[in-house]
């Protein structure tokens, strides 16, 4: 499979069928795809609500485990 083929079903995977993520938690993690890189890197975007951020304002560490 070439490179770009790969590129192609990571990003159906993820920003048409969703299916790196269950129905019942798309409101919980809004993702979507970047880059699939030529070194293998598989990049994303992950948008997060102010109630998913810890004191410091990151990402709180529960999310971040599930």
């Amino acid at each position: 499979m070439t490179h770009e083929e790969k590129k192609a079903i990571l990003k159906s995977v993820i920003d048409e069928r969703g299916d790196l993520v269950k129905h019942e938690d798309r409101e919980l993690i809004d993702m979507h795809f970047v880059d699939y890189t030529d070194y293998d890197e598989f990049i994303i975007r992950v948008n997060i609500p102010d109630w998913q951020r810890n004191p410091a304002g990151t990402l709180h560490g529960g999310m971040v485990c599930y």
